[in-house]
């Protein structure tokens, strides 16, 4: 079990408008049922002024927000070839904003999902998964799919593409999602994408592994990219909105110096946009999204 509680608060200036505050509280939680693995998830977090506050702030970003989530899932191994898991989420969310003399807009979000893979042979594996979206009264499904090829003893390459579309109707609500999303949770496609294709080539030996992405996303909801969970660093982030398209290519290397000492290069080049935002004086900006980041990290083994 793991139980982490965080607060912050930062004065900009003095008045009340510039104090800008956040906190959230987790507990979560896995345990072995039967041949398989369950965990869950909760989590409540709060924010005045933490998502709007900046030069750029589009006019739909509430002055103040508090949200609660929940998770679970249960995955097991169906049999030697075959393996499963499903599981469900549930958000809260709640905007306050000041122009409405603080209207407080709720908004509720359920997730279904099932997803596995299948042992075609030794040198191929498929990767199968739905995922069923409840938001305010509308239903969104969101199929996905993908195959690894085991190319000799330590080469690997793989694909994967994911399409989320209204069930009910034609796609005429926007999804706003206020939930910080972190630069290093981008991997699963699950940022509010609206198409998701991936690709990489990857070899693993004894001394380290070596691994070569390319990611395309394009996005349906608004979001706010953190590049870093320091609070004080806030300002290291960027805006994703309805509309935008975002290529990107991811580099990862990792290698064993000495039998203690391992290090760690990852490097991600992003460049897009093209989705359309209104600022609080109700003035469009097309969205243009430009990043590289670049880390290395060296660690002591244990032997």
């Amino acid at each position: 079990m793991q139980v982490s509680t965080t607060s912050n608060r930062l004065d900009m200036g003095g008045a009340d408008p510039d104090i800008i505050g956040l906190e959230s509280h987790r507990v979560s939680w896995s345990q072995p049922m039967g041949e398989g693995q369950s965990t869950f998830e909760a989590q409540y977090t709060a924010e005045s002024n933490f998502y709007g506050f900046g030069v750029w702030t589009p006019a739909s970003i509430p002055n103040a927000s508090r949200s609660w989530r929940l998770e679970g899932s249960y995955a097991t191994p169906l049999t030697d070839r075959v393996s499963l898991e499903t599981g469900f989420r549930y958000r809260e969310h709640e905007g306050r904003y000041a122009n409405e003399q603080g209207l407080v807009l709720p908004s509720e979000q359920i997730d279904l999902f099932g997803r596995g893979g299948l042992q075609v042979s030794p040198g191929v594996l498929l990767e199968y998964g739905l995922y069923s979206t409840l938001r305010d009264g509308s239903v969104w499904l969101t199929p996905r799919g993908g195959v690894v090829l085991q190319l000799g003893e330590a080469w690997q390459a793989g694909s994967s593409v994911s399409s989320r579309f209204r069930a009910d109707g034609e796609n005429d609500y926007q999804m706003l999602d206020l939930a910080p999303a972190y630069f290093g949770d981008a991997e699963d496609c699950e940022l509010g994408e609206e198409l998701c294709y991936r690709v990489f080539v990857a070899r693993e030996g004894r001394e380290g592994k070596l691994s070569v992405g390319a990611t395309h996303r394009q996005f349906a909801d608004t979001l706010r990219l953190f590049f870093d969970r320091d609070f004080y660093n806030f300002f290291e982030s960027l805006y994703l909105v309805d509309g935008d398209s975002l290529p990107e290519l991811t580099f990862e290397m990792e290698h064993r110096l000495t039998p203690t000492i391992l290090a760690r290069l990852e490097s991600n080049l992003a460049a897009g946009g093209g989705g359309v935002l209104l600022n609080n004086s109700e003035e469009p900006y097309e969205n243009d999204i430009r990043y590289v980041v670049t880390s290395l990290d060296l660690s002591l083994i244990h032997i």
